[in-house]
């Protein structure tokens, strides 16, 4: 009975070690996003009717991922669909599934992408139902 508890032990405390040693999502995702990324939006003109024939619907800017901080930056400029000053913000940021939450401090006003792919050297994100985002290294 001593034996067969014992390989009992040895082998729950093994299971425990594996986890242990396991990387959790969080750290694969800070893995795979860490560092900058260069960023542009896209929506379709469609989308907005109402706005004049001169407006420009892709905006460049990046993303950079440090630790639990990302930083965005958009260029914005007159005629930009988007935005027409320059515009940067650092946020907290989480990766769940296939969504990828930016929070304001004190968790308001965040903003939820969901990635539609997700590689190496490039990510796409959807933003609302007509704005992609993509990000290349």
């Amino acid at each position: 009975m001593i034996q067969s508890l014992s390989k009992y032990v040895h082998c729950l405390l093994f299971i425990l070690w594996l986890s242990a040693c396991g990387t959790t999502d969080k750290e694969k995702a800070t893995g795979l996003l860490d560092g900058q990324w260069t960023a542009q939006w896209d929506t379709d003109p469609a989308s907005f009717p109402e706005v004049a024939d001169a407006s420009i619907y892709t905006m460049n800017g990046h993303f950079e991922f440090n630790g639990d901080q990302v930083t965005v930056t958009a260029y914005g400029f007159p005629g930009c669909i988007f935005s027409t000053d320059t515009l940067s913000h650092t946020l907290s940021w989480k990766l769940s599934g296939d969504t990828l939450s930016l929070v304001n401090e004190g968790d308001i006003y965040g903003m939820t992408y969901q990635v539609l792919s997700q590689k190496d050297n490039l990510v796409r994100l959807q933003l609302m139902e007509d704005i992609t985002v993509t990000l290349t290294r």
